[in-house]
């Protein structure tokens, strides 16, 4: 069955996998694989498959992301992304599993995140970066697609273990780290269904009390227009972490799509609700008043330092 997840997971390791492999065409990446060809079509990797990712009309198998990451290291960390952003309950262990070749495990116990930094060519250990386990700050400073992982998987073991206070702080880093993920060139095709895909895992693992509300126009500021930080990041203008604040505010809508020269993946990407009695249409793309509204399915609360 194909899943939004599924869909963002493989058009992010494919589009990923063709930018490290530094491939020209289609057919220069297919003739990587010519190993595994098969006796019956003749290709390590079927075309036609390739054709599908890209519309978003096939997922691709753990198999198939093994076997490019056997000729293409430092291209199987991305589908990952599938598994944590899973709209289902997940438990400490499975995050930690989905994640295993980004960590260590310690002589106490503990475990330490190592971390290459993916660039544009396929990347080895020695180029990665250690980071104590729990340190969201650093990770989130990192503003790559690794480094959301890890966060996302300290914020699915917190949720698994009903730390919500831990919840809260990483869902903080999430958002910090967004804008620059975000802008990847391999990535930023998908920003609406990876948004998306987020505020689904929040209500799947009914995230009760973590709330962040995101200025739309900064987050997308941000994203072609980088600029250093210090403390709160300025497209986060609100948080809350209780239940009593939620109850207290009023629901509303992040902008679809949220970029101008973006195609959403139709019919993966949700039609925006209603704001203020008035359904925002989203395709073709509509020039929207500024919005604050969440980054989190919830409501909208009051900014607090």
């Amino acid at each position: 069955m194909r899943t939004a997840v599924r869909i963002l997971g493989t058009r992010l390791w494919y589009r990923h996998a063709l930018n490290v492999s530094r491939a020209v065409t289609r057919n220069e990446f297919i003739r990587k694989f010519e190993c595994f060809a098969s006796p019956d079509t003749g290709y390590g990797l079927n075309p036609s498959l390739m054709r599908a990712w890209e519309t978003g009309k096939r997922y691709v198998s753990e198999g198939i992301v093994h076997r490019v990451d056997s000729q293409i290291a430092g291209t199987g960390y991305i589908f990952a992304i599938a598994a944590l952003l899973g709209p289902k309950t997940m438990s400490a262990p499975a995050a930690g599993r989905a994640v295993r070749s980004l960590y260590i495990a310690q002589p106490d116990g503990g475990r330490l995140w190592v971390l290459p930094r993916l660039s544009g060519s396929a990347t080895s250990r020695g180029e990665a970066i250690s980071y104590s386990w729990d340190d969201s700050a650093s990770l989130a400073s990192r503003g790559d697609f690794l480094g959301l992982l890890a966060i996302l998987t300290l914020l699915r073991e917190s949720a698994a273990s009903s730390d919500f206070h831990r919840v809260g702080q990483y869902a903080l880093d999430l958002y910090a780290t967004l804008p620059s993920v975000s802008s990847l060139g391999w990535v930023r095709p998908d920003v609406d269904l990876l948004l998306q895909c987020i505020e689904d895992m929040m209500v799947g693992i009914r995230w009760i009390l973590a709330h962040v509300s995101v200025d739309w126009d900064a987050f997308r500021a941000q994203m072609s227009n980088p600029r250093l930080w210090q403390g709160t990041p300025p497209w986060i203008i609100g948080r809350s972490f209780s239940s009593v604040e939620r109850s207290s505010c009023r629901p509303s809508a992040r902008p679809v799509p949220l970029l101008e020269d973006v195609e959403p993946l139709w019919p993966y990407i949700r039609q925006p609700a209603k704001v203020g009695g008035t359904t925002h249409r989203s395709h073709p793309f509509q020039r929207m008043p500024p919005l604050r509204v969440l980054g989190s399915v919830g409501p909208p609360c009051n900014p607090k330092s």
